[in-house]
């Protein structure tokens, strides 16, 4: 090399370094967990309920050097398999050439562990290893290592990569299941750099480090100006200081605000001058700087802009005024019906609040127990203790509005003495979470927001030394507590939990009820923003654009959605904070919405689930009125507007009430929709008799369980391949919820040498981007006459397959296809169980029978015919678990023989609705065989079809009646054997006097009659389709309009047609 030009390089080297160096200051990350706090650690792998798992917290033995406190992780063993457990934490350091790693681990065990791995991940998703082999149980584990033993594909772990992301888990090839196995740690270390921050001085900054935000303590309102005094970490010299203000819609303001030099500060002057026609909300300052060597640094300041000063209550939902005048000037008969309706309910008055003591607390050590145990079932220990704190909410909640609404003084008294009594008892929150050093827990959610509503709607009936009062026990009962369990330690902190979702709604209620009514805190700071921040971080990674998330979405997901919506329109009225239309939170309806039949049954995964499935409405729910309000969502609104024309909504719906909505039935919609957190939504139709397959596929998230690739069947609003659910008594009162509700047995999918807990917990889709482990969709197809959908499932499968991939065709007018490829990483092979669940009928008498290959599950609407193609069933036994009519449930099981490499599942399912005469023609199936192809004819009361799926790529091309390159294919036919329509994945496909030709793969179907024929395709890349014609067409469509870019070749009979990458319709007709 020139040396002239290696001088420059390692000149340019030097200098970038020394600005890396310069722009980052050393870091060193200690959590000794001597407060008994977890320090934003979750377990890992994640657990089934990141909110509440009962042996997840910080153990007063045993402890490193006798310390007060080790992180520990106990986890109950329920079978004689794989264990695995641990700890997790994000980071947000820089690795240098000193970084290492140090902590104390201890395994307490009856055996050593087989492993203890550690990984580091980074923010552009790299995980780099370390496996320590056989540590030794029940000793402490002092861990001291540099960041070259971490490695990656070979490749050491070096300096100058970001961090993300830290794991330690320890695994046990086996385990004994009576035992419960922990692993604690103590005195984690790790060192490294971080980026060199900013701090404000005035006003002044607090930084929520594990949210990686900035805020300041200070709010800004129409008439003021807006300055910014900051100082750089560590007092370095800065060439020069810049400033940008941007608005809550992410406008910019002001830019390249110049900031001057003052000292060690550096200070904007005044830089604009907030009026009316600003947009109100959280603003941004974004500072950048220079240092003398050239390198950039930067901090972000977050701060709230309500607009005008607020000091008149009430405030969360409407003004005096603007209640006086709605109230006057109400025209609808609607609304009035509404708000009489809601008036009329009066039984506050009727409670005794003088007679409601503060509840005995025997929750120390048993929140929740078994179905028999003394505290949680014989004393009812958490409910007897918090019960009184619901019973005077909703005295607060009710006379508050009744108050507010009627001057009814009565009725505000009632509340007044209510809230005062809630506001004198000596704690909000339970002796369990309190001694483990959870300062909050959702029920304190529930518990807040009436005092919020209290404070704000009875405030002139109170003295101000009641008001200081209830702002005093909201502080120091609930939002203090808030911040530092919430913010500060950011416990649960993927942020995917509905507990979140009530708590942030409450809190972030109370904090605006009583804001700036304090002068010692005016701005109610950090507690508001912290408050919002959580709130945001919950939104944005459980809600998404498609509709999926992040929980089951019955109870879980509109439990936390209505609740946070109440907090929405207040921070919104309130501060100009507008949650609702710029997020996801607006799409949680559209799950539901399609997956629920016409009864509105809807079959839920994980703790949402049910053998019997659940129902939905959306009419009665609180988001569902305020998103119709807000947003003006007209599917919503379909079942919003005849709830509130009974007269029901209560006084928030009376609020959010308006009628200038054309509603929209779910039917314009397609009838299928792929939910990218969730899985696939296949169904018939809309009508009542419609078949609905919902499939689970994706990341791992709260209160799900481990079942991927399981799906569920409803036919005519009937439930018949489902899910347990929570099962009887649910969560820890059912003994086996743990053991079997939640792992792979309890679900319709593959165990692996009859292991029930054959899946292993996926990631979380919460933001780390070395942490990415789920099974994916890897093709899918909707269309107006069949859907697909193939599943890698293997990575959830403890490393023990190479190969699980699972396919669902399915016909939309008959039946399912149901293809699973299996491949072994050992050489032994495996034995392999099939399962498939049903609900009980009646009486709990078993719905599902097996004979001669066939299952079939009959329910009192609908039937389910599967036949077993392929492989050999070397056993099979159907299992009843019966409890009660909402849970009872059976599940067949198909056993493969013993030590199978690698072996191939193929059925064909039948859902039908039970016909008018009430009588079912049986169908009958026949397997087909062609070289390098396994297929079925099934013939049933509508027609008969063919379903192929290739096993041997050296094969012919040839199968059935058809010639194709397709890797699977099916073809339907209608009573008479002709032919109606047909799927494929391929470039070619011709039989049954068909013929359709592409110059590259794609998916499609094509369906005739006897004048038109009907293409959908989806392909990567423009495409040109030739389709067999034996006539001129008289006109095409082209995604529903007339195009006339197509030619006719009369020689091959064939038309040709281009097509645009993406999904296309294609119709030729032959007459015009």
């Amino acid at each position: 090399m020139n040396k002239l030009v290696l001088f420059l390089l390692v000149g340019l080297t030097l200098t970038i370094n020394r600005a890396e160096a310069q722009n980052r200051v050393p870091y060193k990350l200690f959590n000794d967990f001597e407060t008994g706090e977890l320090y934003g650690w979750e377990t890992y792998p994640y657990a089934q309920d990141i909110a509440f798992d009962a042996l997840y917290y910080a153990r007063k033995t045993p402890t490193y050097k006798n310390s007060k406190y080790a992180l520990a992780r106990p986890f109950k063993a329920h079978d004689t398999n794989e264990l695995y457990q641990g700890f997790t934490k994000r980071l947000n350091l820089y690795t240098s050439a000193d970084t290492r790693i140090k902590a104390a681990i201890y395994f307490q065990s009856d055996r050593n562990p087989e492993s203890l791995e550690l990984s580091l991940g980074t923010f552009d998703g790299k995980r780099y290893m370390h496996t320590i082999t056989k540590p030794l149980a029940n000793t402490w584990l002092e861990l001291d290592l540099p960041i070259s033993v971490f490695n990656l594909n070979g490749q050491a772990l070096t300096p100058n990569e970001h961090i993300q992301v830290i794991t330690i888990k320890g695994s046990y090839p086996i385990v004994n299941y009576l035992f419960t196995y922990t692993i604690l740690m103590d005195d984690f270390q790790i060192n490294g750099e971080r980026d060199r921050s900013f701090t404000a001085s005035e006003p002044v900054s607090t930084n929520f480090e594990m949210f990686e935000t900035t805020i300041l303590n200070k709010h800004f309102f129409y008439g003021d100006n807006i300055n910014l005094r900051v100082a750089p970490e560590g007092n370095i010299a800065l060439k020069q200081v810049k400033g940008t203000l941007v608005d809550s819609k992410g406008i910019i303001v002001k830019d390249n605000v110049s900031l001057k030099q003052n000292g060690s500060e550096w200070e904007t002057g005044p830089v604009y001058k907030l009026n009316s026609k600003d947009v109100r909300g959280q603003w941004e300052f974004r500072v950048k700087a220079q240092d003398e060597n050239g390198g950039d640094l930067s901090q972000s300041f977050r701060f709230l802009v309500p607009g005008n000063k607020i000091s008149e209550h009430p405030r969360l939902f409407f003004s005096a005024d603007e209640l006086k005048t709605r109230l006057a000037n109400e025209k609808s008969p609607v609304a009035k019906r509404i708000l009489d309706h809601a008036l009329e309910e009066k039984n506050f008055m009727k409670v005794n609040v003088d007679a409601i003591k503060e509840g005995v607390d025997r929750t120390a050590e048993n929140l929740v127990g078994g179905p028999y145990a003394r505290n949680s079932v014989g004393y009812n220990a958490y409910a007897e203790w918090n019960n009184p704190n619901g019973a005077l909410g909703k005295v607060i909640e009710e006379g508050s509005f009744h108050y507010a609404f009627t001057g009814d003084k009565a009725a505000g008294e009632q509340a007044k003495k209510a809230l005062l009594k809630l506001a004198s008892f000596t704690k909000w929150n339970s002796d369990w979470m309190l001694e483990r050093k959870f300062w909050t827990y959702y029920p304190v959610g529930y518990t807040i927001k009436p005092v919020a509503y209290g404070y704000d709607m009875l405030y002139d009936l109170l003295t101000e030394q009641e008001r200081a009062l209830v702002r005093n026990a909201i502080m120091e009962k609930g939002i203090k507590l808030f911040q530092r369990d919430m913010v500060e330690m950011n416990r649960m902190p993927s942020n995917q939990t509905n507990h979140i979702a009530v708590l942030v709604a409450g809190f972030g209620m109370a904090a605006t009820a009583i804001y700036g009514d304090d002068p010692s805190n005016p701005y109610l700071e950090p507690y508001l923003s912290g408050i919002i921040t959580k709130a945001k971080t919950f939104i944005d990674r459980t809600y998404y654009e498609d509709g999926s998330y992040g929980e089951p979405k019955s109870g879980y997901m509109n439990m936390a959605t209505k609740d946070i919506v109440e907090m929405l329109a207040a921070i919104e009225r309130n501060f100009g904070v507008d949650y609702t239309t710029t997020t996801n939170l607006p799409n949680y309806y559209k799950y539901p919405l399609q997956a629920s039949a016409s009864n509105g049954l809807l079959q839920d995964f994980g703790d949402g689930g049910g053998p019997q499935g659940i129902g939905v409405a959306f009419g009665p729910q609180v988001h569902a009125q305020w998103l119709v309000n807000r947003t003006k969502n007209p599917f919503l609104y379909h079942y919003v507007k005849p709830y509130w024309e009974s007269g029901k909504g209560g006084f928030l719906g009376y609020l959010w009430y308006r009628d200038d909505i054309t509603p929209s039935k779910r039917e314009i919609l397609p009838t299928s929709k792929v939910f990218s957190a969730q899985g696939m939504v296949m169904r018939s139709g809309w009508d009542e008799p419609a078949t609905i397959i919902t499939s689970r596929v994706g990341p791992n998230s709260n209160h799900y369980h481990y079942d991927q690739g399981s799906f569920q069947i409803i036919t005519n609003g009937e439930a018949l391949l489902t899910d347990p659910g929570v099962g009887y008594l649910g969560y820890y009162a059912n003994l086996d919820y743990l053991g079997y509700n939640v792992n792979s047995i309890a679900h319709n999918v593959l165990l692996v040498d009859h292991d029930p807990e054959s899946q292993a917990p996926a990631h979380y889709d919460n933001g780390i981007k070395a942490l990415t482990d789920w099974p994916r969709m890897t093709h899918t197809f909707i269309g107006k006459n069949a859907d697909a959908l193939e599943s890698d499932l293997a990575t959830v499968y403890k490393d023990k397959l190479e190969k699980y991939t699972r396919t669902l065709l399915y016909t939309k007018t008959g039946p399912i296809f149901l293809f699973d490829q299996i491949k072994s990483k050992s050489s032994k092979g495996h034995v392999y169980d099939w399962l498939f669940h049903a609900p009980a009928n009646d009486g709990n008498l078993s719905s599902i029978t097996y004979k001669d290959r066939r299952m079939q599950i009959q329910r009192p609407n609908a039937r389910l015919t599967m036949d077993v193609i392929s492989p050999d069933i070397a056993n099979s036994r159907i299992r009843d678990r019966f409890s009660n009519k909402t849970y009872s449930e059976s599940f067949l099981s198909l056993e493969t023989r013993q030590d199978l490499v690698s072996t191939n599942f193929f059925a064909v399912l039948l859902p039908e609705a039970k016909p008018s005469t009430g009588v079912y023609v049986s169908p009958a199936t026949t397997r087909i065989d062609a070289p390098g192809w396994i297929g079925a004819k099934i013939v049933h009361g509508n027609g008969s079809d063919l379903g192929f799926f290739k096993t041997d790529h050296t094969g012919t091309t040839t199968a059935g009646d058809f010639t194709t390159d397709a890797s699977r294919f099916t073809a339907s036919f209608d009573k008479a054997g002709k032919f109606v329509k047909a799927y494929f994945e391929g470039s070619s496909f011709a039989g049954q006097s068909i013929s359709v030709k592409a110059l590259k793969p794609l998916t499609g179907t094509i369906a005739i009659d006897e004048n038109n024929t009907e293409i959908e395709v989806e392909t990567d890349d423009s495409n040109s389709l030739t389709v067999f014609a034996s006539q001129k067409p008289g006109r095409v469509q082209l995604n529903g309009k007339a195009t006339s870019a197509w030619s006719y070749n009369q020689e091959s009979k064939s038309i040709t047609v281009k097509v645009p990458a993406g999904k296309t319709q294609l119709w030729i007709g032959t007459a015009k």
